[in-house]
């Protein structure tokens, strides 16, 4: 599972999910903020650590309906062509991926006739 979120002292529903997740045996959870304050990612070593497990869990935050940014800049690097996506790119290949999302917001706030005029299913639509 990797986590990121930007406050975690300040997380009300992330930082409790990660603490949780932290002690279920065989579970990786791995804080990005915490590992890579710098934004340094290890390319080789997340991309091993992907390869590793059959299930792998973006958990954060929605911020402005994205990702927080060290984990933004990690799809962006680790993710790259020829791992993850092209014609050679087949190392996920049968993993499943899962996303634990919060929102700040009310739940009536992300319906159609809500706030946001959109699900979080809708939203998170590519």
């Amino acid at each position: 599972m990797l986590y990121a979120h930007p406050s975690h002292r300040r997380s009300e529903v992330n930082a409790p999910m990660y603490r949780d997740a932290k002690s279920i045996n065989g579970v990786t959870a791995v804080d990005l903020y915490y590992e890579y304050p710098t934004y340094n990612i290890n390319i080789d070593k997340e991309q091993q650590r992907l390869i590793d497990h059959d299930v792998i869990i973006f958990q954060f935050p929605l911020y402005w309906y994205s990702t927080p940014s060290i984990l933004k800049e990690y799809q962006d690097l680790v993710l790259e062509y020829g791992f993850a996506y092209g014609q050679e790119g087949t190392a996920l290949h049968g993993k499943t991926f899962l996303c634990a999302i919060s929102a700040g917001g009310k739940a009536d706030a992300y319906q159609t006739d809500g706030y946001n005029h959109f699900t979080i299913r809708e939203l998170l639509q590519p």
